[in-house]
């Protein structure tokens, strides 16, 4: 196996272990925690190292692959962890007013000011709490690769190309994870 497709496999099963946080499962089953295993145990210990790995995992991604390499990696973990928490397109047919249903559904999620459409643009935010809404990195580590962002690209493609049955343009404006107080995207439909 190559490096690349070593990285590849290796950033889906990251990615296919935050599916089973969105799905219920919590930090306390990702870090093993329990009644029968509180935190501070060994269990926690695996958490702290598996935040870590994702972080070296990141800076090893920038350090050895190009950039245009590392975006669609990364916008390919994003969109299969929106297939992975919503289903195949297949599951979903196109309806006529789908890009209404998601941002009227996307304004519940974000506020009334987090979703606004103007022409073919739509500017769309979350995390304003200051808070990352990936379940593998929400709680560390404070500061990773931009790189990293490009999941997040990845899963708003998928979500807004589903809505409109076409491809679209995603830009990220500002991100938690960069410092930012917010995740903000514009959207090209």
């Amino acid at each position: 196996m190559d490096r690349k497709d070593f990285l590849k496999k290796s950033v889906q099963l990251g990615m296919g272990s935050g599916a089973m946080v969105l799905l219920g499962e919590g930090k306390a089953a990702l870090a093993g925690t329990s009644a029968e295993n509180p935190p501070g145990t060994p269990c926690e210990k695996k958490q702290e190292f598996a935040e870590a790995w994702v972080k070296r995992l990141m800076e090893s991604m920038d350090a050895q692959l190009d950039p245009p390499a590392r975006v669609k990696l990364m916008e390919t973990c994003g969109r299969a962890c929106f297939r992975a928490s919503h289903g195949e397109a297949s599951q979903h047919p196109l309806q006529p007013d789908s890009l209404e249903k998601l941002l009227g559904g996307l304004k519940q999620f974000a506020g009334e000011d987090g979703v606004r459409k103007e022409g073919n643009t739509i500017t769309f935010s979350y995390g304003t709490s200051g808070r990352c809404f990936c379940p593998l990195v929400e709680d560390g580590p404070a500061k990773l690769p931009d790189t990293y962002c490009q999941c997040s690209v990845g899963y708003v493609k998928e979500m807004f190309e589903r809505a409109v049955g076409k491809p679209v343009k995603v830009d990220l404006t500002e991100s938690v994870k960069r410092g930012g107080k917010a995740c903000r995207f514009t959207v090209e439909v």
